[in-house]
């Protein structure tokens, strides 16, 4: 069963997220270093090569780079100053807004759009395991031209759909129609397409 979210991208959002942009799982884009042991996506973060399955020591924000695998950044400001993002943006709802750029889906590890943050950019499926962020959502804003369907593996059919220009601050306040619970902390997938 699926569940299709509703509310507006334009809901006062609040905090300073972290993030990490899902690496590619089509067979047309590039594909991120995975380490052999663990399947886990290897990324740069300060002349050295991390497994972010296994932790992002430090890290605070990591990002897939067009091609050439990822890069990680300890914290917002040298994110923003090496890809070139705007740092301008302050106060209720600009900042989150700002964090989950144009042509992006976004999921946070805590409710109103705080904490680590993953980013999707390419169409296909993707693995949360594969950069440490399985099980771990609690809000979600789809600034991207994909429909993002995000699966809970351990209840089959329970999937949650974020069609372009939506979100949700608090998964937690989502019931899921299938299991019991709420949709907090559920995803170990999702498919942008």
């Amino acid at each position: 069963m699926q569940r299709q979210l509703g509310r507006s991208i334009g809901t006062a959002l609040l905090g300073i997220a972290t993030l990490v942009i899902i690496g590619p799982a089509s067979a047309a884009a590039a594909e991120p270093a995975t380490s052999p042991e663990t399947g886990g996506v290897l990324a740069e973060y300060h002349g050295r090569t991390i497994d972010l399955s296994v932790n992002w020591e430090g890290a605070t924000i990591c990002v897939e780079q067009s091609g050439t695998g990822f890069r990680c950044y300890e914290d917002d400001a040298a994110y923003r100053e090496a890809e070139g993002v705007d740092s301008r943006a302050t106060g209720v709802g600009r900042r989150a807004l700002t964090d989950c750029p144009a042509r992006v889906f976004c999921l946070w590890d805590n409710r109103d759009y705080a904490g680590r943050r993953v980013e999707g950019r390419s169409a296909g499926l993707h693995s949360l395991s594969a950069i440490g962020f399985n099980d771990r959502a609690n809000s979600v804003l789809n600034n991207g031209p994909y429909t993002a369907t995000m699966i809970d593996l351990d209840c089959g059919d329970d999937r949650l759909r974020a069609g372009p220009g939506t979100g949700h601050p608090e998964l937690s306040l989502l019931q899921r129609p299938v299991c019991s619970g709420s949709y907090n902390n559920k995803f170990e997938m999702v498919i942008l397409q």
